[in-house]
């Protein structure tokens, strides 16, 4: 009988592996916080670092269950995702706490104050900053609107809306009931046209049904656009695609589509397909244009829009960086997890006469925790320059 697949030992290979050890590692000493509050407290001496190794090592071992979950989602119910999200709410608090221990430890070799009330109170408060990130930023999701300056932009299209949502990750920890807020608040705003930036789902196939379905519901006065992301391709990208073209969106991979009104065309929406399936093809996408209009393009990974910008695109969508999902409070913008690890991380960014913007998406990939990072439908109001 061979042996059930084990995502975490044959994900992608051994750089991915050492990634998981060094995430492993990190977790176990996150937690030694809680293990030095527990065995410090716990009476006799020897019952306490029992227990404390104890909790360490499971609440560590916990993690791999988490883990399994992510890289190969499935359709789990309310009473367990309760719980797989309180795990994540410890899981935030413990890197927090092991932030807030180090200056308090050493507060305490100074005895400014007792080694036990150090690793608490470092614990208490990264779970209450944990479990804000997990049940409260993520769900608290806003409306921002960026106005775009467009260089000779036509009269008919002075003002026009277009509203982008991204990086949703319908999946275990983020049902159809959450995503459903987010696209009834979208047609609320009864935008002229909607842009979807990809990763409709965490990974594997279980939601792809419901994502797309889910996209379907979106109305705009010219019509849902569309480009794939890399987590639907975590499984492949069957059946979501061909769900997809069951709806009203418009799926682009390396494809252009003219937007009309009353029969007049407007603009032209380029939408380049996934990098990570190795299928993005901008000379492709962009071949034979000689419309004249100007081109929206989508892209879920902003690496690609330098190569777009050339295209002559006036504005590029793109999502894939979260912006970290953590950042600092009112400067989110500039300070976030992503800006070490992406060129083009959060916000705008110009090239000549094209402009990106890389939206925060509105999900979570990984621990499903947010901080000073909220989740962002954008809507975006084209000015002439």
């Amino acid at each position: 009988m061979s042996a059930a697949y084990d995502p975490i030992r044959d994900h992608r290979g051994p750089l991915r592996r050492w990634f998981f050890r060094i995430i492993f590692f990190a977790t176990a000493l996150a937690n030694g916080v809680l293990g030095i509050a527990v065995a410090c407290t716990v009476r006799p001496v020897w019952l306490g670092v029992v227990l404390a190794a104890m909790l360490v090592v499971v609440l560590t071992y916990l993690l791999r269950g988490r883990l399994r979950l992510a890289l190969a989602d499935r359709t789990i119910g309310s009473t367990r995702r309760f719980f797989e999200r309180a795990y994540y709410a410890h899981w935030a608090g413990s890197i927090g706490a092991l932030v807030v221990f180090l200056p308090l430890s050493i507060a305490s070799a100074f005895d400014a104050m007792p080694l036990a009330h150090a690793a608490l109170a470092s614990y208490l408060v990264g779970l209450a900053l944990g479990t804000y990130g997990v049940f409260v930023r993520q769900r608290w999701f806003k409306i921002r609107t960026v106005e775009i300056p467009v260089a000779l932009l036509p009269a008919a299209l002075e003002g026009y809306r277009i509203a982008q949502l991204s990086d949703l990750h319908v999946g275990s920890l983020l049902p159809a009931e959450i995503a459903r807020r987010w696209v009834r608040r979208t047609n609320e705003l009864d935008v002229d046209l909607v842009a979807l930036t990809g990763d409709y789902v965490t990974s594997g196939t279980h939601h792809h049904e419901i994502a797309a379905n889910l996209m379907g519901e979106l109305r705009a006065k010219d019509g849902v656009f569309a480009v794939l992301g890399n987590h639907d391709n975590f499984g492949g990208c069957e059946p979501l695609v061909s769900t997809l073209r069951t709806t009203s969106v418009k799926l682009l991979q390396n494809e252009r589509a003219i937007v009309s009104r009353d029969g007049v065309p407007l603009l032209e929406i380029a939408g380049v397909d996934d990098v990570f399936t190795r299928r993005a093809d901008v000379e492709k996408t962009f071949e034979g244009r000689d419309s004249g209009l100007p081109v929206l393009a989508l892209a879920h990974d902003p690496k690609q829009f330098t190569a777009i910008a050339k295209k002559g695109a006036f504005l590029v969508l793109s999502g894939h960086t979260h912006w970290g999902q953590i950042g600092v409070p009112l400067f989110e913008r500039t300070q976030n997890l992503a800006r070490p690890f992406f060129r083009y991380s959060a916000h705008l960014y110009r090239e000549g006469e094209s402009l990106l913007y890389v939206n925060p998406g509105l999900g979570t990939t990984g621990p499903p925790v947010r901080f000073g990072v909220p989740p962002e439908i954008t809507v975006f109001v084209l000015k002439k320059a």
